[in-house]
């Protein structure tokens, strides 16, 4: 099961590939907000509340104040996919402590926005990976001494240092604060059951093109475009190309935030 750690721990690695691409798509994002808002308000008042005390992000708190007040007749809903990218951007300036310090806030009521998302897009076709696909066995956590690794794994650029998802979020006070971390889903080279359900998610992805393009499809957010390890991003960003066998978690695994492995 996915913590809520683990989540924070994900969101934040994400940062930059997440701007990367709603950063095309401001037109449909905003589209998508206004729809579903109701299932976004959650997520806006925490993201509200994380906001207003972090000096560097207060200019964007008179939108969002208005957005969460106001709702979808709030004038700045016409542009909130440009707030939002304007926003991400900022977010990706601050620390890493600051950084975790705003998505820990938004995590709980994200959660369940995202139950909602998996249940909406062509990654409903997708299959849960089971608890052994996500299993690091030769890895074990500097910062909780945990081995295997289940879930995400944390790997220091500079040194040998691992972190799991649990401990990643106080990686600053665990080691250097200067080193950086590249995020890996799963066991690379391992054999995995979920292609099969993502190649039915691609087929279905495609066959709802139309459909997206015409703003009638019931997700908000084009997940189907988060398909990549915060360490792979950019070469295929600019190859234009997809990643090679996507992302379990963000594709599939998301959904083992309501599912308990078997021990």
């Amino acid at each position: 099961m996915l913590t809520p750690h683990m989540v924070t721990s994900v969101l934040v690695s994400f940062i930059p590939l997440m701007i990367q691409r709603i950063s095309r798509h401001t037109e449909h994002l905003t589209r998508k907000m206004f729809k579903r808002y109701k299932e976004l308000r959650p997520v806006l008042q925490s993201l509200l509340l994380a906001i207003t005390p972090i000096p560097p992000l207060k200019s964007f708190v008179p939108t969002l104040q208005a957005v969460v007040n106001q709702g979808r007749d709030a004038p700045q809903m016409g542009t909130i996919g440009e707030w939002f990218v304007s926003f991400m951007k900022a977010l990706s300036t601050l620390s890493f402590d600051g950084q975790v310090q705003v998505v820990t806030i938004i995590v709980p009521n994200w959660i369940p926005l995202m139950h909602k998302i998996m249940a909406h897009t062509s990654l409903s076709h997708a299959l849960v990976p089971t608890k052994e696909e996500l299993t690091h066995r030769d890895a074990s956590c500097d910062g909780c001494g945990c081995k295997p690794i289940i879930g995400p794994l944390f790997k220091c650029q500079s040194c040998d240092y691992d972190l799991c998802g649990e401990c990643y979020p106080m990686r600053s006070s665990l080691h250097c604060p200067l080193h950086e971390f590249s995020c890996i889903l799963r066991p690379k080279n391992k054999k995995c059951n979920i292609d099969s359900g993502i190649k039915k998610a691609e087929t279905a992805a495609k066959e709802k093109t139309e459909e997206l393009d015409t703003d009638s499809s019931s997700d908000f957010v084009d997940t189907d475009e988060l398909e990549q390890t915060s360490e792979e991003d950019s070469p295929s960003e600019e190859k234009g190309g997809e990643a090679e066998g996507g992302c379990p978690f963000v594709e599939a695994a998301k959904k083992a935030l309501s599912r308990k492995e078997p021990h």
